[in-house]
């Protein structure tokens, strides 16, 4: 759906994991109001400051309770929220972080839009203008853990009218991924298809939650 301070256009040519998104969100509801909490995730488990992830498996293997919890609220595989957060932050290598080195937790690439009162970071990003590729500044959301990240997520496309189709097909991974780009979630052309690249070459579908 922030933050990223992404090694610059390194991480989007470097693998096709790291392409920037691009994001064209712009969220009117508070994700503050009203938010689902992923209730049933320990605050063991919670992982807060968390800033590094060694290896793919680290990754899946943080993000996998969060991931099951707020799958559940939309309804789709937790592999899908996976393979998003892994595109939107070259699991979880670039993570944009604030001056002092604490790491942004934005997962999904939620921008900071004026109706935001949290935190946030200022960072260069990919953006696709009438197709191609810019590189520009732009405000990102920042969290104070993974739980934040994952239920601001939730709150974005529950919340938001132009992903309600996304939410009414998301028992179907691909058109679940087909719709949230519908509804502008990223300006990149090819965000949906790169998302459900991750999902079936990494097999997330069969990773037990």
């Amino acid at each position: 759906k922030e933050f990223m301070t992404k090694l610059s256009i390194l991480a989007s040519s470097k693998k096709n994991d790291l392409t920037a998104s691009s994001r064209s969100d712009s969220l009117v509801i508070n994700p503050s109001q009203n938010k689902e909490s992923l209730n049933n995730v320990t605050e063991n488990e919670n992982n807060q400051g968390v800033q590094e992830f060694h290896s793919k498996q680290d990754f899946v293997d943080q993000l996998k309770p969060f991931a099951k919890q707020a799958a559940d609220l939309i309804g789709v595989h937790p592999g899908v929220l996976i393979a998003q957060a892994a595109l939107e932050t070259g699991w979880g290598k670039f993570m944009s972080k604030d001056n002092s080195g604490k790491s942004s937790l934005n997962l999904f690439g939620i921008k900071a839009t004026p109706n935001w009162s949290g935190k946030k970071i200022t960072s260069n990003t990919l953006e696709f203008v009438k197709g191609l590729p810019q590189r520009m500044n732009q405000s990102f959301r920042a969290y104070d853990s993974i739980k934040q990240s994952f239920e601001d997520y939730v709150e974005l496309i529950k919340g938001n009218p132009r992903y309600q189709n996304a939410v009414e097909q998301s028992a179907d991974p691909e058109m679940y991924l087909k719709e949230i780009q519908a509804g502008g979630y990223a300006t990149d052309p090819d965000y949906a298809k790169k998302i459900h690249t991750i999902f079936e070459r990494e097999s997330l579908n069969n990773i037990p939650f």
